[in-house]
């Protein structure tokens, strides 16, 4: 199981489309892949907890995440899936949110 703290940067990038770059590559995401534990600071201070999967799908093509929030003040039973996917055409990453919150 490998241990991650969520920072903003890491947060923001995950959340938005990867800018082009000549540096991007389908690959870059590879690092991602596997079971982890999440921590991050909540707005009140405490210290949330959750868990990531995150599996390459559909041929290798798409990275999937599945969160769950394991241990978070008022995120009680909040799960959210992505899936990001590189586009070779415009070299660049794109990626997708839902959760079971309506987002």
């Amino acid at each position: 199981m490998k241990a991650f703290v969520l920072s903003p940067l890491l947060f923001f990038i995950f959340l938005n489309p990867l800018q082009a770059q000549d540096s991007l590559r389908p690959d870059m995401l590879d690092f991602w892949v596997g079971n982890w534990q999440l921590t991050w600071k909540m707005q009140d201070g405490s210290i949330g907890k959750g868990a990531n999967e995150i599996v390459k799908t559909l041929d290798g093509k798409v990275i999937q995440e599945h969160f769950r929030a394991t241990n978070a003040s008022n995120m009680t039973g909040f799960k959210g899936t992505s899936i990001s996917v590189f586009n070779p055409k415009s070299n660049s990453w794109h990626q997708a949110w839902a959760d079971n919150q309506g987002a």
